[in-house]
C-alpha cells in the first residue's frame, strides 16, 4: 500500500530543493536559500528510513539482490548524468571561452570523486542504504541506533574537510544515520490522532524557526560542512518531521504533490541542466531591486519546475534507461 503523504514530503524536499538553488543567486534571497538548505536534503533520507519501515520485505532479500536493485535505480542514473552533465559544463564554459584549467580540473574532480551537480545525492543513497541494509541484519533496535549515534557523532566529530573524498565518507556517515531515525519514525506517526499530528507538527516547525533565527544556521549537505553539531541534527529533524507530521493528516490524494513525489529523482538530476544557462548567461547581467530579486527568483523557480515536465516525460516514456529502467519494467508498472 503506497503511503502518499512520503510521496507528497519527497515533493516538499524537492521543491525546496529547485528552490533554494534558484534563490542562491539572489543575495535578498540568501535567508531563504539556507532556510530551505537546512531541510531539503535530510528530509530525503528520513523518507527513506520510513519506506523501509513500510515495505520491509524489500529489505530481506540476498546481499547480492539488494545490490544489483539499488545499483540499477541509482548508479545507473548517476553515471549517465554525470557525464551529461561534465560535457554540457565544459561545452558551454568552452563556447562562452570561460573553460580554464583549474575550472577542468575541479569539474574532474566532481566528476570521478564527489558528484557534480546534485548527482552526488545518488551515490550517498545508494551506500547510506547498503549500510542500513548489512547492518539491519542483525534485527537488533539496540544495534540499529547504537550505530546512528555512533556515526552521528563521527561524522560532526570530523567536522567540514576540503579532502574530496573524506567530504563523500562524510555525506553517507550523516545520511545512515537520518535513514535510522526515519525507520522509526513511521510507527509513531502512524499511530497518533490526526489532532496530535497537526499540533507536535506545529511544535516541531516552531522550534526549527526559532532555531535557524538564534542561531542564523547554516549547512550544506553537498560540501559535508556541519556546523554546531547538536543544533545541526534538530534543524535537519524538526523541519522534516514538522513537514512530514503535517502532511500525513492530509487524507486525499493531491495529483500534483504526487507527481512531484513520484519524480522527485528526476527533477532532482534534469533541474541543474536547466539552471546551467541561467548561471552562464544571465546571472550577475542586472542590477535588480529587493522586489525585482524576489520576482525574477520567484519566475526562474515557476519555470524551471514546468521546463522538466517534458524531459521527465520523455525519460520516463522513451528513454527509462537513463535511470536504470528497461522498457518491460516502465511497461508493467503502467499496466498496474
Amino acid at each position: 500500500m503506497r503511503i502518499y503523504y512520503l510521496d507528497y514530503a519527497k515533493a516538499i524536499g524537492i521543491l525546496a530543493i529547485v528552490m533554494s538553488h534558484c534563490f542562491a543567486f539572489f543575495p535578498e534571497l540568501k535567508w531563504l536559500h539556507y532556510a530551505l538548505c537546512s531541510f531539503h536534503v535530510p528530509i530525503f533520507f528520513v523518507v527513506s528510513g520510513m519506506i523501509s519501515a513500510q515495505f520491509p520485505e524489500k529489505y530481506e532479500i540476498d546481499t547480492l539482490t539488494f545490490v544489483k536493485k539499488r545499483f540499477r535505480a541509482l548508479i545507473i542514473p548517476y553515471i549517465f548524468f554525470s557525464l551529461f552533465n561534465t560535457i554540457l559544463k565544459l561545452s558551454v564554459l568552452f563556447a562562452t571561452q570561460k573553460l580554464t584549467l583549474e575550472i577542468f580540473n575541479a569539474e574532474m574532480e566532481e566528476l570521478f570523486i564527489t558528484g557534480n551537480g546534485t548527482v552526488w545525492f545518488l551515490v550517498t543513497l545508494f551506500f547510506a542504504e547498503f549500510l542500513f541494509f548489512v547492518i539491519r541484519r542483525y534485527k537488533s533496535d539496540m544495534v540499529n541506533i547504537t550505530s546512528m549515534l555512533i556515526l552521528f557523532g563521527l561524522c560532526f566529530f570530523i567536522g567540514s574537510t576540503s579532502n574530496p573524498l573524506v567530504v563523500v565518507l562524510l555525506r553517507i556517515l550523516c545520511a545512515y544515520p537520518l535513514i535510522v531515525i526515519g525507520y522509526y519514525f513511521l510507527k509513531p506517526v502512524n499511530s497518533l490522532s490526526m489532532l496530535s499530528k497537526f499540533i507536535w507538527g506545529g511544535i516541531s516547525l516552531g522550534l526549527w524557526i526559532i532555531l535557524l533565527v538564534n542561531f542564523h544556521y547554516r549547512y550544506s549537505f553537498f560540501g559535508a560542512q556541519f556546523e554546531t553539531p547538536l543544533i545541526s541534527i534538530f534543524v535537519m529533524l524538526t523541519a522534516s518531521f514538522g513537514i512530514i507530521l503535517l502532511l500525513s493528516v492530509i487524507k486525499k490524494k493531491i495529483n500534483w504533490l504526487e507527481y512531484l513525489g513520484k519524480n522527485s529523482l528526476l527533477y532532482m538530476l534534469i533541474h541543474p541542466t536547466i539552471l546551467l544557462f541561467y548561471i552562464y548567461f544571465l546571472a550577475g547581467k542586472f542590477q535588480m531591486s529587493s522586489i525585482t530579486q524576489y520576482l525574477v527568483a520567484t519566475g526562474l523557480f515557476i519555470f524551471i519546475i514546468l521546463a522538466c515536465i517534458p524531459i521527465i516525460w520523455l525519460i520516463n516514456n522513451k528513454l527509462p534507461f537513463l535511470i536504470g529502467r528497461s522498457n518491460k519494467f516502465k511497461n508493467k508498472n503502467n499496466s498496474k
